[in-house]
């Protein structure tokens, strides 16, 4: 399958993992919508306590991955720890194939 870049008109071949990431992370958006849970400015991304919930995990598991080698892909900013819906899209899909 094809698609086009949202900002330049590529073409672009997309595989259907890569599409079933980016409709999870349309879930997860929906999800933070529900509950009131906040996203950052560009909306992209939540912090490691909704990041956790989202995964349906204990904010005590994301701190233990991230010092293991079962890492999530996380940023801090300011101090405070965010994550991409993406790569929580990633590791929920990942999860589902397994």
């Amino acid at each position: 399958m094809s698609c086009c870049c949202p900002n330049c008109g590529f073409r672009l071949d997309v595989d259907d993992r890569s599409k079933r990431v980016a409709r999870r992370v349309e879930v997860l958006k929906r999800t933070c919508a529900e509950h009131s849970f906040s996203l950052s400015i560009d909306g992209e991304r939540v912090n490691a306590h909704i990041a956790a919930a989202l995964l349906d995990k204990s904010p005590e598991t994301l701190s233990g991955w991230r010092s293991a080698a079962r890492r999530l892909a996380y940023r801090r900013i300011g101090g405070r720890i965010f994550y991409d819906l993406a790569v929580l899209a990633e590791h929920l899909e990942a999860s589902a194939e397994t």
